[in-house]
């Protein structure tokens, strides 16, 4: 598609013209030109009009390859990085799953909207569809699949309004609950998740949503009183291949639990959560990192000021 030509341009080229075929006519006049050399002049001048065009096309097409490089660029690291990360590898999996949430993006998810907008512009009777689409819960989802089994996943949520979590199955997010229920469920995963309330009417509103997750096997806490945690993931996995049966997190330190089962660190999540109902990013942190041991910390804290749950809404022993 064309681009739209800027006044500023469209002065200068006309400036160009103007400025030359004046001083000849001007010098025509004083007998200071023939008619022949006046044609000349007004010949370089529209050369010179030709030479402001033709630089504004170099212009626009260096900033189209730029733009093309780019994306071959980012494309091509993409495929280099997956290729080069194996599976077999415990720490490469976070790894593996922000590639395949980035690539799914920039190779499937931007052309097919872009295909679209070509077509709507040579017609436009087409109808545009940007549906909603969330790198966050993409690689959350991902990373829910391909953890290797006997993994631990734990967290500590401030999504505390049901609209964050009753969504339908095809979103992201939707497909991210159902595959850690389901291996929780099969004992593949073992997933505990501290609930942070500020107030009983969420609790109240939450009761389905924390039920669903009981019958699942997920390890479930809620907390109440302040300071608010942060918003986190813990995620490890066994130094050596391990059964279908996941370890037990209902106990008192389920973290000094993984280290005496030789579990080692994967990774950790950050998330930014808004107003209890939207994660607005995600930062992903290493597990030999210094800031993993400090969440480890702040997890222990929030596990022990925390309280179990029954699908009846009423408190259990801690």
């Amino acid at each position: 598609m064309a681009k739209k030509w800027e006044p500023g341009e469209i002065i200068a080229a006309i400036g160009a013209v103007v400025a030359v075929a004046g001083q000849a006519v001007s010098m025509a006049s004083k007998g200071n030109l023939s008619l022949p050399d006046a044609i000349k002049v007004l010949g370089l001048a529209v050369f010179v009009a030709g030479i402001v065009l033709s630089l504004r096309e170099i212009s626009q097409r260096l900033g189209e390859l730029s733009f093309t490089q780019r994306f071959a660029n980012t494309l091509l690291t993409l495929s280099d990085t997956s290729r080069r990360l194996s599976r077999r590898e415990p720490k490469s999996v976070y790894l593996a799953a922000t590639t395949e949430a980035l690539s799914y993006l920039v190779s499937d998810y931007v052309p097919k909207i872009t295909t679209k907008l070509e077509e709507f512009a040579t017609n436009p009777r087409v109808t545009i569809e940007v549906s909603d689409h969330s790198p966050i819960f993409d690689l959350m989802y991902r990373l829910g699949q391909t953890l290797p089994t006997g993994s631990v996943w734990l967290g500590i949520t401030l999504l505390e309004n049901p609209s964050a979590w009753v969504l339908p199955a095809e979103t992201r997010f939707g497909r991210f609950k159902h595959i850690m229920r389901k291996r929780a469920r099969s004992g593949e995963l073992g997933v505990a998740r501290i609930y942070f309330f500020q107030n009983e009417s969420s609790l109240t509103a939450m009761q389905a949503e924390l039920s669903e997750e009981i019958d699942s096997r997920l390890a479930v806490r809620i907390l109440r009183e302040p300071p608010a945690p942060p918003d986190i993931s813990l995620l490890y996995s066994p130094k050596r291949r391990r059964s279908t049966q996941a370890i037990n997190l209902e106990v008192q330190d389920p973290i000094a639990q993984l280290r005496d089962k030789s579990y080692e660190r994967l990774c950790a999540l950050t998330y930014d959560a808004h107003a209890g109902t939207l994660l607005k990013k995600l930062s992903i942190l290493p597990g030999d990192s210094t800031e993993f041991s400090e969440l480890e910390g702040m997890f222990a804290d929030a596990w022990k000021r925390s309280t179990g749950f029954s699908p009846a809404g009423q408190k259990t022993p801690a």
